[in-house]
């Protein structure tokens, strides 16, 4: 429903219309905020290594008509 940039630009709040329909055709609505954190990949990997993580993969997601591409970082905890 909304994506505004918080903080000076460190972070976007998205306002979402979130609707269920069951396979009995029951349907329910929720508001929800989320809050995202803007960081750059090495911000993303020094936060995940102060947390006890390291990367295990990179993924890219290729953009469709629907959804932005994105690149994802996996992490698993650091043994």
């Amino acid at each position: 429903m909304a994506v505004r940039v918080i903080d000076g630009g460190r972070a976007i709040e998205l306002d979402r219309l979130r609707r269920v329909l069951s396979s009995s055709g029951h349907s329910s609505e929720s508001l929800s905020r989320v809050r995202l954190e803007l960081l750059t990949p090495a911000e993303l990997r020094a936060e995940a290594a102060r947390s006890g993580l390291r990367q295990r993969d990179v993924r890219h997601v290729p953009a469709t008509d629907m959804h932005m591409g994105s690149t994802v970082i996996v992490f698993e905890p650091d043994a």
